[in-house]
């Protein structure tokens, strides 16, 4: 159910963060030329008009980060007592290996310049809460998968695990 929500509103999110972006930009160039037109002194420029924007858009980048936070750990939640857990196109890794990778996922990879590389799915069914994750394989390092949750933030990588 809170996956679900979470899910939910990161779409929301991503509209209203897209929204302030392009607001934020608009008040700033309407100021801009304001400016140049009217040649108008430093002090009359309205500095709300551009940072109420700002600030929407920070809101909004905020709300983004702590819904993965919370996302993740409520995943992990399932995953500790004692769901369900399918891995689709991932025949060398055991549910425990996953769950263990899982516990002990991260958010930084360290390496540059790879990419996600082999596609995997893993469903995680919890009291009839389905989640489903991405699994991708990195380009350098064929130990380290990039994690994303399907539909969360146009399936945006949220995290890393390690076998």
């Amino acid at each position: 159910m809170v996956v679900d929500f979470i899910i939910n509103l990161s779409s929301l999110t991503i509209v209203l963060i897209v929204i302030s972006f392009l607001w934020s930009l608009f008040s700033l160039v309407k100021q801009i030329v304001k400016l140049i037109k009217s040649k108008i002194r430093k002090s009359d420029i309205n500095v709300k008009s551009v940072a109420i924007p700002f600030l929407f858009l920070t809101a909004f980048i905020a709300i983004s980060k702590v819904s993965t936070i919370v996302l993740l750990s409520e995943i992990e939640g399932y995953i500790t007592n004692g769901a369900d857990i399918e891995l689709a196109q991932l025949p060398e890794i055991s549910t425990d290996e996953f769950s263990q990778a899982y516990i002990n996922r991260f958010y930084k990879k360290g390496l540059a310049g790879s990419h996600p590389s082999d596609e995997g799915i893993v469903d995680i069914t919890h009291e009839g809460n389905k989640v489903k994750l991405i699994v991708r394989r990195d380009s350098r390092d064929s130990n380290l998968f990039w994690l994303s949750v399907s539909g969360y933030l146009l399936d945006s990588k949220v995290c890393f695990i390690r076998f």
